[in-house]
């Protein structure tokens, strides 16, 4: 499955605005807490 922009948009998002809910969102895509931090610091 490719990721689009807004789908990165929505994860970091939610990431910064959600004290829990990411976590939702990184499962639905099948991403590891660890990786969506780092691809948090990286944007």
């Amino acid at each position: 499955m490719a990721y689009t922009t807004e789908d990165l948009e929505n994860t970091v998002t939610t990431y910064i605005t959600g004290s829990g809910s990411y976590r939702s969102i990184a499962s639905m895509f099948g991403i590891p807490k660890s990786t969506l931090r780092e691809k948090v610091f990286v944007i």
